[in-house]
């Protein structure tokens, strides 16, 4: 499937230009398995760090916003996949997320 390729590609290379603080937090960030409160405090201090601009901090909004999205956190994740089209308009899996994301979410609350 490419849009796991691409993003673990882009993954890849936000991990050759961050400090090993940084990386660490990334990688935890992009890890579907980890701990729900470390994962959120690991997106958190990514973006804290200031480090990421771009493409890259566009994949950091969509790690965040998938978390938002396991967790039924509906506004949330719509609002951190709609930052990371912003941020890159052609982004394959925040459309894809963030467009599931909201269907769900107007479903809830009677929203068209």
């Amino acid at each position: 499937m490419r849009i796991p390729v691409l993003t673990g590609f882009i993954f890849f290379l936000m991990m050759q230009t961050a400090s090993a603080d940084l990386r660490e937090d990334l990688e935890i960030c992009a890890t579907m398995n980890e701990r729900s409160d470390v994962r959120l405090t690991a997106c958190n201090s990514v973006f804290e760090s200031g480090q990421q601009t771009g493409e890259a901090l566009a994949e950091t909004y969509f790690f965040r916003g998938q978390f938002f999205v396991k967790r039924n956190r509906w506004p949330r994740a719509i609002a951190d996949m709609s930052e990371a089209i912003r941020l890159k308009s052609n982004f394959p899996g925040a459309y894809f997320f963030g467009s599931s994301t909201f269907e769900v979410d107007s479903e809830r609350y009677g929203q068209a």
